[in-house]
């Protein structure tokens, strides 16, 4: 066997290549303009030792899509179920209407004729979703999307995490039943940002895929996604992020123990969204999700800066708050044990032998969708691409009636991370700003002024 080359890095700068040595790293991400990704993705195992792959970090996801088996099994369900477009009004087994679409509004968004009509989301996926299977989503739940898959590069391997990749398309759908979804698999996480941002052709970009932030930084990922983050908000594209499933120690799978974020959400060009648990929906009333070792991704990042808009009540606490950057900016029902999300994927690599297709999951790759299909909602009723969204988001919550239920229960601490972070009134690294009151929200977008545009953050 051939020993693996060493570390090496593919800079860019313009349309210019080159490789250079992974001790030169430091040096060249100070170079202005330039952004850097590892070309090969190896790990130095101390003196001695021969470096190894560095597993999870653009193939696969920090937190799996957590999904339960079914524990009442029924018959395919193959009709349409009568009612309002945009929601199953009953699901497979007979049951309630989807809960987070009442809870939050959506159907009186949908009510108004704002579906996401004519709004392209773009989803970033490891793994090749069956058309099929979302086509029969689609009818079971009365949806009118339109689905493309582009596959960017080297496609992933067969399967993967399809549970993943149907999943984000399903819940995009029912969040914007009347959108336009194109989904991007690649086996390399930039190659396909790459081709999302300068195709241009989705005015939303969604990923439930992440790593650790230390380790981002480390390869010289956190520059790359950045430098393609702001080109996407110069076009006027909106990038949404999971903050992703371990609470406030998102590299605890990495042998990171002390509190930690996931990157892309931690970027301050992104949309990073968090998890809470549903504890009731008239009043709509959450808490931050934490299950013990598992929650709503949350903390502080280890390189950004707290960029100018991120203000308002409950951003700077004492004791917690450093200068940096904080995640998430919002939140939604994330909760799989108490609040999940209905999917259909028949695919092998979904199926348990009771599910018939049918699944329920939760985490923060259900919120994170949940928020996508809300801008397609808002970007068709104002008429235009919102960009970076969270200036405008945080300049709402600070008025008088505040479009967002604001988390003031529980918090994302682990028993390896007791103490962080707590809800409380406002905004917290535990919810963010919370939930969104969808029709309240898109109201008061449409009482902008027509011209109104969210700003770019700044880098310093």
């Amino acid at each position: 066997m051939k020993d693996a080359p060493p570390l090496e890095s593919m800079w860019r700068y313009g349309g210019l290549r080159l490789c250079v040595p992974g001790t030169l790293v430091g040096v060249l991400v100070a170079l202005a303009g330039a952004t850097a990704y590892p070309q090969q993705l190896i790990e130095p195992q101390g003196p001695g030792k021969a470096p190894r792959p560095v597993a999870n970090l653009v193939r696969a996801p920090i937190d799996s899509l957590r999904r339960e088996p079914l524990r009442h099994p029924g018959p395919l369900l193959e009709q349409a179920p009568s009612g309002p477009v945009g929601y199953c009004d009953h699901g497979p087994y007979g049951l309630a209407p989807t809960t987070q679409i009442f809870a939050y509004g959506f159907n009186t968004l949908f009510a108004h004729g704002w579906n996401g009509a004519g709004i392209t989301i773009g989803i970033y996926e490891d793994a090749i979703l069956s058309p099929a299977d979302f086509h029969h989503f689609e009818v079971a739940c009365g949806l009118h999307n339109s689905l493309r898959i582009e596959t960017i590069g080297t496609p992933p391997p067969r399967g993967g995490d399809v549970l993943e990749a149907t999943a984000d398309a399903e819940i995009v759908a029912e969040f914007a039943p009347d959108a336009s979804i194109v989904v991007y698999p690649s086996a390399n996480w930039l190659d396909a940002w790459e081709a999302m941002v300068h195709s241009n052709l989705a005015d939303i970009l969604l990923t439930s895929w992440g790593y650790c932030e230390a380790t981002a930084v480390r390869y010289g990922i956190s520059s790359a996604d950045y430098a393609l983050f702001r080109l996407a908000n110069e076009e006027g594209q909106t990038v949404v992020a999971a903050a992703g499933d371990q609470a406030s120690t998102a590299c605890r799978t990495e042998d990171i123990a002390y509190p930690s974020v996931q990157e892309p959400a931690a970027d301050p060009l992104t949309l990073a969204v968090g998890g809470t648990t549903l504890l009731s929906t008239h009043p709509l009333r959450e808490a931050a999700w934490s299950d013990g070792f598992e929650g709503g991704g949350g903390g502080l990042s280890m390189v950004w800066p707290r960029p100018s808009w991120q203000a308002g009540p409950g951003v700077i606490e004492p004791g917690l708050s450093n200068g940096h950057r904080e995640v998430p900016d919002v939140s939604a029902s994330a909760n799989p044990e108490v609040d999940p999300y209905w999917i259909y994927c028949n695919e092998p690599a979904c199926q348990t032998s009771s599910s018939f297709g049918w699944a329920l999951v939760g985490g923060t790759s259900t919120s994170a969708p949940l928020w996508a299909g809300l801008l397609a909602d808002a970007e068709e009723a104002v008429g235009h691409r919102l960009g970076l969204i969270n200036p405008l988001l945080y300049q709402l919550a600070a008025g008088r009636e505040p479009p967002f239920d604001f988390v003031i229960q529980g918090s994302n601490s682990t028993p390896t991370d007791p103490g962080h972070y707590p809800a409380g009134p406002g905004y917290n690294m535990a919810a963010g700003l919370g939930g969104p009151l969808a029709y309240r929200l898109v109201e008061e977008m449409l009482q902008l002024p027509k011209d109104h545009a969210p700003n770019m953050a700044s880098r310093s």
